[in-house]
């Protein structure tokens, strides 16, 4: 019997994607953002930011367990590890940080909720 073309193929999806570990997570982001031919730099920003995210996560930990809370937890720990960061690198940090939850609500591997952003410090010359 032949076999049918790639885009009539059906694709199923695994019944433990939701839950799916940071770790796991992560690298179908970098999965993702390769296939979608990406820069280098730009794949190894996405991957410093998980890994930082991991740090204070756990890589092992359920991405189900994310919620809105633990994103300010995440900001309330670099305040506290990293006192010296300037606002710009921690606003980097948490820009990939967003992009990855968001692509992972949009996989339902997490509760959607709003990732806001903190303001910049204004710096005046």
């Amino acid at each position: 019997m032949p076999r049918k073309p790639a885009a009539a193929r059906s694709i199923t999806m695994q019944s433990d994607t939701p839950n799916i570990t940071w770790g796991k997570l992560c690298a179908e982001v970098v999965r993702f953002k390769r296939l979608r031919n990406l820069a280098p730099d730009t794949i190894s920003y996405y991957e410093d930011c998980g890994r930082y995210f991991a740090d204070f996560f756990g890589e092992d930990a359920l991405c189900q367990t994310i919620t809105e809370d633990t994103y300010y937890n995440y900001i309330e720990y670099l305040h506290e590890t990293k006192p010296d960061l300037k606002t710009t690198t921690e606003r980097s940090y948490l820009t990939g940080i967003r992009a990855i939850l968001y692509f992972s609500m949009k996989k339902d591997y997490i509760q959607q909720f709003r990732v806001q952003l903190p303001k910049m410090d204004e710096v005046i010359a």
